[in-house]
Formats: structure tokens, sequence, C-alpha cells
């Protein structure tokens, strides 16, 4: 059960950062929209301030569980196409 090398060369490396470039962009946008979301909601009333926070935190599990749990069935599908390759 040998897996095949990684070959990282600066060439590889610039693809990555090419398809990875939106997902970091997006992910950064998200977290300014979510700061200034929280900012303003504490400028009206701490208890919205209170109720957005546990909120963000509950919908941040139920996406991180199925988000979890779908990474670790693509992991094992993949590895075994590795190894049986």
């Amino acid at each position: 059960m040998k897996l095949p090398a990684l070959h990282l060369n600066r060439k590889t490396m610039v693809e990555l950062l090419r398809l990875s470039l939106p997902m970091v962009v997006s992910q950064g946008a998200f977290a300014v929209m979510i700061f200034t979301d929280r900012y303003f909601m504490s400028q009206i009333e701490p208890v919205q301030m209170a109720a957005a926070l546990g909120g963000g935190v509950a919908s941040f599990f139920s996406i991180s569980l199925f988000l979890a749990m779908s990474c670790s069935a693509l992991r094992f599908i993949i590895l075994d196409s590795f190894i049986a390759q």
C-alpha cells in the first residue's frame, strides 16, 4: 500500500494558489461581513448582539458537522481509489 509521492514544485504551488485564491477571498469577505454585522448590532443594543452570537455559533456547528462528515467520507473514497490502483 504505497501512496504516490507529491510533486511540490513551483508550477504546482502556483496552480494551487490560483485555485485557492477565490476561496480565500470569499472567506475573508465573509469575516468582514460578520464583523460589520455584529458591530452595527452592538450599536443598537447588547441583547441583539448576544442573540446574533448564539445564532452564529449554532449555524457554524450545524454546517461544520455535515461538512466534516462529507469530507471524511470523501477522504476514504479518494484513499480507496489510490489503493486500488
